[in-house]
């Protein structure tokens, strides 16, 4: 005879790693929130790549696999070009 009792759920380990997971994210960016002052971009535009990152996986439910390529690429070429503007220090 099948069992009337519902099955046991538990929602508290299924969720655990996924909030580990977001803390280790955010810890490490705000260990590198001090980076910004030495970054080539620049605060502003840095901020604008994280906000439109998050935007578009977040809002626009696109995925992180075609996101973070975009968003990273369009980032290596902007710090790249700012680098080749900037004179040499020696």
């Amino acid at each position: 005879m099948p069992s009337t009792r519902p099955a046991a759920t538990a929602p508290m380990p299924r969720r655990a790693p996924w909030a580990v997971a977001a803390g280790l994210v955010l810890g490490t960016g705000l260990k590198l929130l001090g980076a910004l002052r030495h970054n080539p971009m620049g605060a502003f535009a840095c901020a604008t790549l994280g906000t439109l990152t998050a935007v578009a996986i977040a809002w626009l439910r696109w995925p992180l696999t075609t996101v973070l390529p975009a968003v990273g690429t369009v980032a290596v070429c902007w710090a790249w070009r700012r680098l080749s503007d900037t004179p040499p220090t020696h």
